[in-house]
């Protein structure tokens, strides 16, 4: 089953919330594309606490947000990582690549 997700920016942090699977990320991956190009340089931080579920795409979609971060001259760092999504991280040797607080 197909979930749903939702994201909400509060200036510096954008909170998503629900299951990231292949559908979700897809109406996703432009608001956080949006959020990290706008104005103002320095830290951005996705909060994951409201993460109920994550598959490789939610993995994937992180990445995407990560090179957008760094092409707009900004850092990423992601705060509450949800546990299915570290372990994919982990196993894939991405885990490096994900800052967490």
């Amino acid at each position: 089953m197909m979930g749903t997700a939702n994201a909400v920016a509060n200036g510096d942090v954008l909170s998503l919330s629900g299951a990231l699977d292949a559908e979700s990320v897809l109406a996703l991956r432009p608001v956080g594309r949006q959020w990290l190009e706008g104005a103002g340089a320095g830290e951005r931080r996705l909060d994951l606490a409201g993460v109920t579920h994550s598959s490789s795409a939610g993995l994937a979609l992180l990445l995407d947000w990560m090179r957008v971060a760094q092409d707009s001259g900004k850092t990423l760092r992601i705060d509450n990582m949800p546990a299915d999504m570290a372990a994919l991280a982990r196993v894939s040797g991405l885990d490096s690549f994900l800052p967490r607080s």
